[in-house]
């Protein structure tokens, strides 16, 4: 919801970002715009952007500093608007409208090749052997694994079933007809 609800949105082209400013009457002028750039997930540069002056209903740009890259990891730039200062339902630096960008191309996973062993899948079933020779089976019904062997071993004795139900007040007392399985009391656990 708060995606849908934010009042600025981001679009990137190159190094240069555009804020668009989705309020009716509002500047952006209690903002500050921050980057973060991540490595394969893992924050390596942050800062704060120059917000150039967005009227309601308007757009600016500004644009990134340049971000070095290679072919061998994932570069990720987020963007987000911050309050400033404190508000009365906010603490500053509140993010109210983020948005997140690809700097490359997600690098290719390397191949993983297995000499011997076998695999293969017979209707709802898919067996086969590990490299070591060890036997394993697993079978499917409705979406649901309801057996499983690894090297003669039974591994469960029934599998997880699927559980679409929400244990949260609202639906407590509902008869919800599009869940498989219900709660077993009306209290929280």
């Amino acid at each position: 919801m708060k995606k849908v609800y934010a009042n600025a949105t981001f679009s990137k082209d190159g190094n240069t970002i555009t804020v668009k400013n989705k309020n009716s009457f509002a500047d952006l002028s209690a903002y500050d715009l921050v980057y973060q750039v991540l490595c394969d997930g893992r924050l390596t540069e942050e800062g704060t952007l120059t917000l150039p002056s967005v009227a309601a209903g308007a757009s600016g740009t500004t644009t990134l500093p340049d971000i070095a890259t290679d072919e061998a990891h994932e570069y990720l730039v987020n963007v987000s608007l911050r309050l400033k200062e404190s508000t009365m339902w906010a603490e500053a630096g509140y993010v109210v409208a983020e948005e997140q960008f690809a700097l490359n191309d997600r690098p290719s996973l390397a191949t993983h090749t297995v000499s011997d062993g076998s695999l293969s899948v017979s209707g709802s079933t898919v067996s086969g052997t590990t490299p070591e020779g060890k036997a394993f089976s697993m079978t499917f019904s409705r979406g649901n694994l309801t057996d499983w062997t690894f090297d003669g071993q039974k591994l469960i004795a029934e599998g997880p079933a699927f559980n679409s139900w929400r244990d949260i007040d609202n639906d407590r007392y509902d008869n919800i007809s599009f869940s498989k399985a219900a709660p077993t009391s009306g209290t929280l656990s």
